[in-house]
Formats: structure tokens, sequence, C-alpha cells
């Protein structure tokens, strides 16, 4: 569900799958498969996405979607999540 969220936002902001690859330092093939389920996103990728796109990350704290007490703790606490 989550990479799948992912895919969403990132189509509705305009963004092409390489330069959301691009800005988190993965292959396309990599993102590809995170979007379509078959991989899971590291939470330091995660982090990225929410630091370059707040909005984001605003969106799944306040919906909860897709993460559980645990990862959110885990993001927060390993301080990759940065607020801007």
């Amino acid at each position: 569900m989550l990479g799948k969220l992912i895919k969403l936002y990132r189509i509705s902001i305009g963004l092409r799958q390489s330069e959301l690859a691009d800005q988190i330092g993965v292959s396309q093939n990599y993102m590809s498969l995170v979007e379509s389920g078959k991989r899971e996103i590291g939470h330091k990728k995660l982090a990225l996405i929410i630091n370059n796109y707040p909005e984001f990350g605003q969106l799944l704290l306040n919906n909860r979607l897709s993460l559980s007490d645990e990862e959110i703790a885990l993001l927060i606490l390993s301080g990759e999540f940065v607020r801007k």
C-alpha cells in the first residue's frame, strides 16, 4: 500500500518515476518495484521522500496511511525524519 501511495502522490505532483528515483539515490527499477508492491522501501529512502516532499510526510502522519506506530517512531527516532 505504501508503494501505491508513493506512486499516486508522485503522479499527482507531475514527477516522473526516474526523477523521484534520482532524488533519493535509487534506480528507476528499484522505484518501480516499490511502487508495484514487489519491494518495500527502506526507512532511510522513505525519509528522503518525506524530507523532499513534506506534504507527503504530512499525508502519512495525518492519515496514518501504511505506516505502523513502530515505523513512524523509527523514522522520527532514527533522526532521518527532519522537519523543514
